[in-house]
């Protein structure tokens, strides 16, 4: 029998994970102080929690794990970005709003321009924060376990950033993450800009329309980012034997190995199957999917990883399993875990 599959909810079932978000901002309203810029902090954490949770990709069981894990560290370090931000626009707006000049707005674009550079080598950190499981050590209960996911991200998102990406990762993952902080600094009501009327007209755009929309552009760049990583590793590995001088063998693939007749059995292949495409053991998924095991298989409603086998097969690097999952006809159209595995391919 095939496990259950964890799918994409519908709008109005994601909807409620948004209002945590919403009643920080809403918190924020309550005072026009330095205080304010705590909830708006937070609602940037609830909110890419709420995003990585309805559309699929979030790796935790529920949305209050992902909040006090995940959530933890990203406050973290979305509250050091803002930081800089605020240091480096807080003389010209100071001045801006004292003495309006033309000069004036163009050192405020020049320092948020500066602003967003600073996100060049480290801006797909903010999303691997939610996006990647391996960034979190297995021992959570270490007093370093926050700072230990940080430097995790920030180390692999230099590396995922190392990539000519400019136009198409970092320049609509870095404004949207430079408008969140940018624009929590300024309706904190640290400058006096906004009036209180329009400063609350402001705080409700901000949590209905950018909060949101942000946090999609941010975890759907760093998605791609991983997705072309990975791509990438498999064009490097068929393409290294080449600039070889000298001819090696070809590496052989693992053979399939035996089945046992207690393996074969329905329902515990199931179960074998997705625990080989999770640990990587390709050889043993495919003989697992030979063997008649559901090539639709899902993760059990408890499972840590929810990510169905079509998910797992499409998102490694060896290209067996997905096959064999194809030719046994798995629903690759069908919406898995809330995508198409056949995305991450296009």
């Amino acid at each position: 029998m095939a496990n259950p599959k964890r799918r994409r909810p519908p709008l109005i079932k994601a909807l409620p994970w948004f209002l945590p978000a919403l009643a920080a901002v809403a918190c924020a309203g309550l005072t026009a102080s330095p205080l304010a810029l705590i909830p708006l902090l937070l609602a940037n954490a609830l909110a890419m929690g709420a995003v990585c949770h309805a559309i699929g990709f979030d790796p935790e069981q529920s949305y209050l794990r992902t909040t006090l894990r995940r959530g933890s560290a990203h406050v973290v370090m979305f509250t050091a970005y803002t930081f800089v931000v605020f240091v480096l626009v807080a003389y010209p707006v100071l001045k801006l709003t004292q003495e309006p000049s033309l000069g004036w707005a163009l050192l405020l674009a020049a320092t948020l321009v500066v602003a967003l550079a600073a996100l060049w080598r480290v801006w797909p950190a903010f999303g691997l924060l939610f996006l990647w499981d391996d960034a979190y050590p297995e021992d959570s209960n270490s007093g370093s376990w926050i700072f230990t996911a940080v430097a995790r991200s920030i180390s692999f998102g230099r590396h995922l950033s190392a990539e000519d990406r400019f136009f198409s990762h970092f320049v609509p993952a870095a404004l949207g993450l430079l408008i969140l902080a940018f624009c929590a600094v300024a309706l904190a009501g640290l400058y006096g800009v906004f009036p209180s009327e329009m400063r609350i007209a402001a705080l409700g755009i901000y949590g209905v329309v950018l909060l949101p929309a942000c946090g999609m552009v941010i975890a759907n760049r760093t998605l791609r980012a991983l997705l072309c990583d990975r791509r990438g590793h498999i064009r490097t590995a068929r393409a290294e034997p080449r600039r070889e001088p000298v001819v090696e063998a070809p590496v052989t693939p693992a053979p399939i190995p035996v089945l046992s007749s207690e393996e074969s059995q329905p329902g515990v292949r199931e179960r074998a199957l997705l625990a080989a495409a999770r640990e990587g053991d390709i050889a043993r998924a495919v003989a697992l999917v030979e063997a008649g095991a559901d090539p639709n298989t899902g993760a059990e409603p408890g499972d840590r990883d929810q990510r169905p086998v079509l998910t797992l097969a499409a998102l490694s690097p060896d290209m067996r399993l997905l096959r064999a999952l194809i030719a046994r006809g798995a629903q690759v159209d069908r919406p898995q875990n809330g995508d198409r595995p056949d995305r991450g391919h296009a």
